[in-house]
């Protein structure tokens, strides 16, 4: 008997016992890994990119540009900024925006007032926008056009939210008007000389350019529940010899504004009012130029105060019949008695009241 042959006979009696070796578990095919890899570098890639933009976007650039096309809009305006700050990746947020406009002469003293020994400083109306957010667009801004989104939460409450989009050689504005409270923006009664009340809500889509025949769009407001002035003032009279009248708080009622602009020129489709005390009409056409101030209008307006109006006011009413026997009064009133003028001007100018009683208005 061999000796070799001993080992081979206790291994094969041994191996009956060893357990079967476990297969090794499958190792990935290295096309799934490369794409794990690839899947991992895009997303860094982009959390980089994001981030490089977060922290080098020129907000005080758009900041400058915000504060340029106000200042172009209404030349000799300045514009101030409580605060400024980032927000999202290519957005602003600004809080206390007070935006101060032109300098008017100083008026001048009352007749039978005691002189002062003060200079009388000119009078430089404000408007004040609580918040304001602003957001530019990347893509555009690299092809060269500054687009940038906003939304604006006014004094007293309503919102404009829109895209202003700037090409160099035109300016094209889209924006929704919600609930904006006339009573709370003081430089209307600035302007007008009596405070206006309503909420404003409306639309406006319109493309200004340098070339007239570019300019279009279209601009419709409704204000509910408009009324003019308050419970007592003074309206002043563009009739020679008349300063003012002393009326109550006039119901318009609900005021439809709309303006279709083609070839720089802005018709007036509608504008009307059908309040309990006076009937609004009016129609022309405003010259639209990208420096607002020198948009040119021409106007012509009806008013027609009704008798409900006139029998709470019989002061107004004794004045109306008064006037009627004026004849400086009688060009400006139409056959049914009611009130027509004309206003031509710029906005940034004076605008001249002419009678136009024999003039007639779509009704």
């Amino acid at each position: 008997m061999s000796t070799a042959t001993a080992p081979s006979a206790f291994s094969s009696f041994l191996a009956r016992f060893r357990r079967a070796p476990s297969p090794s578990p499958a190792k990935p095919a290295g096309g799934g890994r490369r794409w794990l890899r690839v899947v991992g570098y895009v997303f860094y890639f982009l959390f980089a990119f994001v981030t490089f933009t977060y922290l080098t976007f020129p907000y005080d650039r758009v900041r400058d540009f915000v504060v340029h096309q106000i200042e172009l809009a209404v030349p000799g305006s300045e514009v101030e900024i409580v605060s400024l700050e980032p927000a999202w990746v290519t957005g602003i947020e600004a809080h206390g925006v007070r935006i101060r406009l032109p300098a008017e002469p100083a008026e001048p003293p009352r007749p039978g007032a005691a002189p002062s020994t003060e200079p009388r400083r000119p009078v430089r109306p404000s408007v004040t926008v609580p918040y304001l957010y602003a957001r530019v667009g990347i893509l555009s801004y690299l092809l060269g056009t500054t687009e940038v989104t906003f939304e604006a939460e006014l004094d007293g409450g309503g919102t404009i939210e829109g895209v202003l989009a700037d090409r160099g050689t035109a300016t094209h504005v889209t924006a929704h008007i919600h609930a904006v409270d006339l009573r709370r923006i003081g430089v209307l009664r600035h302007y007008v000389g009596f405070s206006l009340g309503g909420e404003v809500t409306g639309d406006i889509d319109l493309e200004v350019a340098d070339e007239a025949d570019a300019t279009d769009g279209t601009i419709h407001l409704s204000i509910a529940q408009a009324t003019v002035g308050d419970e007592q003032f003074t309206v002043p009279l563009p009739i020679p010899g008349m300063t003012g009248i002393q009326l109550t708080r006039i119901d318009v009622g609900a005021l439809e504004l709309q303006i279709t602009v083609e070839d720089g020129v802005g018709r007036i489709e509608q504008l009307s009012g059908d309040g309990s005390d006076i009937v609004l009409r009016g129609t022309g056409t405003v010259r639209v130029n990208r420096v607002v101030r020198m948009s040119a209008l021409d106007l012509l307006l009806r008013a027609a105060i009704q008798p409900a109006y006139l029998e709470r006011n019989p002061v107004v009413r004794g004045a109306i019949e008064l006037a009627g026997t004026n004849p400086l009064v009688a060009p400006y009133r139409a056959p049914d008695g009611a009130f027509q003028v004309r206003l031509q001007g710029t906005l940034g100018a004076r605008v001249t009241a002419l009678a136009a009683g024999s003039a007639t208005i779509p009704q």
